[in-house]
């Protein structure tokens, strides 16, 4: 028998590649100016986005509205997403120009520009009232209605006006209510201590009365009752004569004062 030929045999693979799956885009479609936020990709990579990056996740700070893509390519096709980017502009806020006042004084302090606001004071309102002992900033922070804040400051200077003196005569039977008896005058006054001697070293008044009080002509101010030229004020005369004050005490902004000299008294 003649012997049978076989044709040969031969295979083909085929390689099946799948097309790019969809991708999607998560982040937030907003932001407000100046702020940094994180796109993310899900999908099979590879990635390229249009910043350049091939990583699956992408920090961006735009400083105007942006469309972001991203995309993944194979023999099979191109599959991509893109994102548009709204930035907010922040809020701008007016605040009360920059103030000067005296130890003790208030101040009001007002913002606009925004929704919400919180002081450095922690103030919620719009305006704030203030009354430092001392030189101080106050900051505050404005939120619109789109969660976008900006922060503004107000320097409130305090200058020392504070004052004391004694007068070195006085006569009760004055018709002049501030010189019919010893008064301590001055401003901004926390403390005092007055004390008063006779020739003989004897202490015949003292006091520590820092009750305020403003003059008979609008002026500021006089503290305390008043010594009206008896022992200790309880009525008991004493003589026409020369005496002897020491006065101590400390002013609002903490600084210290100390005094002393003579008075006279005259009836």
């Amino acid at each position: 028998t003649a012997d049978t030929l076989c044709p040969p045999i031969d295979s083909v693979k085929v390689l099946v590649i799948q097309p790019p799956s969809a991708l999607s885009i998560y982040g937030p479609a907003q932001l407000c100016e100046g702020a940094t936020v994180t796109l993310t990709v899900q999908g099979q990579g590879p990635f390229i986005w249009s910043t350049g990056s091939t990583d699956s996740s992408v920090n961006i700070a735009p400083i105007e509205s942006e469309n972001y893509w991203v995309k993944t390519i194979n023999n099979c096709g191109t599959s991509a997403d893109t994102i548009m980017i709204a930035v907010n502009t922040l809020p701008v806020l007016q605040v009360s120009d920059d103030i000067e006042i005296s130890v003790g004084s208030t101040a009001t302090l007002i913002v606009s520009g925004a929704n919400s606001y919180m002081w450095s004071n922690e103030g919620v309102n719009d305006s704030v009232f203030v009354s430092p002992k001392e030189t101080t900033s106050y900051f505050v922070t404005g939120t619109d209605s789109l969660g976008c804040s900006s922060d503004a400051s107000v320097l409130v200077s305090v200058v020392s006006q504070s004052s004391v003196y004694v007068p070195n005569v006085f006569y009760t039977s004055s018709e002049n209510v501030e010189n019919e008896k010893l008064f301590v005058f001055g401003k901004n006054i926390e403390s005092l201590e007055l004390v008063i001697y006779d020739r003989w070293a004897k202490k015949v008044f003292e006091t520590n009365d820092t009750d305020e009080m403003y003059q008979s002509n609008g002026q500021c101010c006089t503290y305390g009752n008043g010594w009206d030229g008896t022992y200790r004020n309880t009525g008991k005369p004493l003589n026409e004569s020369v005496f002897v004050f020491v006065l101590k005490g400390k002013y609002s902004d903490g600084k210290q004062f100390k005094e002393f000299g003579n008075i006279t008294l005259i009836k």
